[in-house]
């Protein structure tokens, strides 16, 4: 099967430590001199609108990815949220306690 080079790299097990522009353009399908943005929604989890915006905003694509704030009310929600699409990338964002948003 031919897989793009970065889920090869994954996959094989093998650690990234340092990688120039041009082999990260590579590694993610793109020209060695383009410039790339890459947007993602932090907080995922926080409260019910963020959930609702970032999982709005990851299946429209205006985000590649987000992260999931574990200790949040509302982590397992978002968590059911990328369940249901598992093409959707994310990661966790690490913290050692939620602070509530005003107004909760």
């Amino acid at each position: 099967m031919n897989q793009p080079p970065l889920q090869q790299l994954v996959q094989s097990g093998k650690q990234i430590i340092h990688l120039t522009k041009s082999q990260t353009n590579h590694l993610v399908g793109y020209p060695p001199d383009a410039r790339l943005l890459i947007i993602n929604a932090d907080d995922f989890g926080l409260c019910h609108a963020f959930n609702a915006a970032i999982f709005r905003t990851l299946t429209q694509g205006v985000v590649r990815s987000a992260t999931v704030m574990m200790p949040c009310p509302w982590a397992l929600h978002a968590m059911h949220l990328l369940q249901e699409r598992p093409e959707l990338d994310f990661g966790v964002h690490l913290t050692s306690r939620c602070q509530k948003p005003r107004g909760m």
